[in-house]
């Protein structure tokens, strides 16, 4: 076919482009995804307790503090 120029694929790049792709991929499962994992798996299996939620007493005695604090500000002022 005349007029028509070569086209070429730059194997170097592509090559490049796949191992920086590996090497991110690899950085991103060792340092996020495994020790996420891990903890998971020891929460199911009952060795590390997850967060602990506050009892409802607990969240009243908190709400009664602040409000208490604010009330004796207000009252300073």
């Amino acid at each position: 076919m005349p007029g028509r120029e070569n086209t070429y694929v730059d194997l170097a790049a592509v090559i490049t482009a796949a191992i920086n792709f590996l090497l991110v991929a690899a950085v991103v499962y060792f340092l996020i995804v495994y020790p996420l994992n891990t903890v998971k798996e020891r929460r199911k299996r009952g060795e590390e307790p997850g967060p602990a939620e506050p009892t409802d007493v607990e969240l009243l005695t908190e709400i009664r503090d602040l409000l208490r604090a604010q009330q004796q500000r207000s009252d300073a002022s």
